[in-house]
C-alpha cells in the first residue's frame, strides 16, 4: 500500500511539473488550430494545473490531508495561533515593501491561490517519501524549484532576473517558511494573498497590476 502511495504521488508531482513545459507548448498550438475558440478552453488552464495534482493525489489516497495542511494543526487554538503569526508576517513583510519603493510586475491575485496546492503536494510527497516532515519540505522546495525554473526559462539569461522571476522565487520561498510555521494550507494562501495585495497597492505599482 505505501508502495502504491508513493508512486502515485510521483505520477501526480510529475503532471505538475510537466505540465508547465507542455502549456508552453501546447498554448500557441491551440491558438494557431482553433483561433479566438482557443481562449475559451486555456482560460481554465491555470485553475486545472493549480488544482487538479493536488486534487487527484488527495482523492486517490496518494497523499493525506494532514500532510497537505487541508486539515491544519488540531485544535482552534493552534488555528488562531497559526493565523496571528501569518498576520504578523503580512505586517511585517508589507512594511518591509513599503521602505524599498519596489517595482513589482502585475500578478494575478489568482495565481496565489492556484500555486499554493501545488506546492502543497509536493511538500506531502516529500513528507510521504522521506518519512520526515522536515525533509519533505526540503523535497518540496526542491520540486517548487524545478518548476520555477521552467516556467521561467532559466537556461536563457534574459529571463533569470526579471521581476516576475525574482517574484516567483520570493512567493516560493516565503510559501515554504509559513508553512513550516503553521502546517495549514489555508492560512499560507491567505498570507500569499495579503502580500500581493500589499504589493498591488503601493504606488508605483498601481498602473501595473
Amino acid at each position: 500500500m505505501a508502495s502504491s502511495a508513493n508512486l502515485l504521488a510521483v505520477v501526480w508531482c510529475a503532471l505538475g511539473l510537466t505540465a508547465v513545459p507542455l502549456g508552453q507548448w501546447l498554448g500557441p498550438w491551440l491558438r494557431s488550430t482553433l483561433g479566438e475558440r482557443a481562449e475559451d478552453i486555456l482560460m481554465w488552464a491555470p485553475w486545472l494545473h493549480g488544482l487538479l495534482p493536488m486534487l487527484l493525489a488527495w482523492i486517490s489516497g496518494a497523499v493525506p490531508a494532514r500532510f497537505l495542511g487541508l486539515l491544519g494543526p488540531p485544535g482552534w487554538l493552534a488555528w488562531l495561533g497559526s493565523a496571528l503569526l501569518a498576520a504578523a508576517l503580512w505586517w511585517a513583510a508589507s512594511w518591509f515593501v513599503s521602505r524599498q519603493n519596489l517595482q513589482v510586475p502585475g500578478y494575478p491575485l489568482d495565481w496565489a491561490v492556484l500555486d499554493e496546492p501545488r506546492w502543497a503536494l509536493y511538500r506531502a510527497a516529500g513528507w510521504l517519501w522521506a518519512m520526515d516532515r522536515g525533509l519533505g519540505l526540503l523535497i518540496g522546495l526542491g520540486l517548487a524549484l524545478l518548476e520555477w525554473a521552467l516556467r521561467h526559462r532559466l537556461w536563457r539569461g534574459e529571463n533569470r532576473a526579471t521581476p516576475a522571476t525574482c517574484l516567483s522565487l520570493a512567493r516560493i520561498a516565503s510559501s515554504t517558511l509559513i508553512f513550516s510555521l503553521t502546517g495549514n494550507l489555508w492560512v499560507t494562501i491567505a498570507f500569499q494573498v495579503g502580500v500581493l495585495r500589499s504589493l498591488a497597492a503601493q504606488p508605483n505599482n498601481e498602473e501595473a497590476v
